[in-house]
């Protein structure tokens, strides 16, 4: 499938449409996640970096709330909601790798909501951005260079 091929038709979608209703379910869901993820981390006395990520990614998330708003395109919300589920993943997991190595799990998850909520073309971009988000995660931390099972 070419890039042209996958983004063709970024035509707006009635508010009928049950992807409408699945992308406010997945941005509500981000925002509460995360900020539980955010508050257990400081809690937790997890690295400053991952809190300051989160902030990061929470932000990102209201702006992408606030895109439904306007006359943003859903395609291209989608397409950075996904980017922004795989990078948060990533970072998360190379700053404090023993402490968030359960956010493989959170990928699988982000990856299989794309999915179901928006259809198989979204499945396949979400698994590609967190196939190359893990692979990232494995090349750059020693604590998965230890687990290579876990890796694999």
């Amino acid at each position: 499938m070419s890039a042209r091929e996958l983004f063709a038709g970024f035509e707006q979608i009635p508010r009928s449409d049950r992807r409408w209703k699945g992308e406010r379910e997945i941005l509500t869901n981000r925002l509460l996640m995360g900020s539980l993820a955010l508050i257990t981390c400081w809690l937790s006395g997890i690295s400053p970096h991952v809190i300051d990520a989160f902030a990061v990614y929470l932000s990102c998330n209201a702006l992408l709330m606030f895109g439904r708003r306007t006359e943003m395109k859903p395609q291209i919300r989608w397409f950075c909601s996904i980017l922004l589920d795989a990078g948060m993943a990533a970072v998360a997991q190379i700053i404090e790798p023993a402490h968030m190595s359960f956010a493989w799990v959170i990928m699988m998850w982000a990856v299989l909501g794309n999915g179901f909520r928006f259809g198989n073309r979204w499945l396949f971009v979400a698994a590609v951005a967190m196939a190359i988000s893990f692979a990232a995660v494995v090349i750059l931390s020693p604590f998965w260079h230890q687990t290579p099972v876990l890796a694999a």
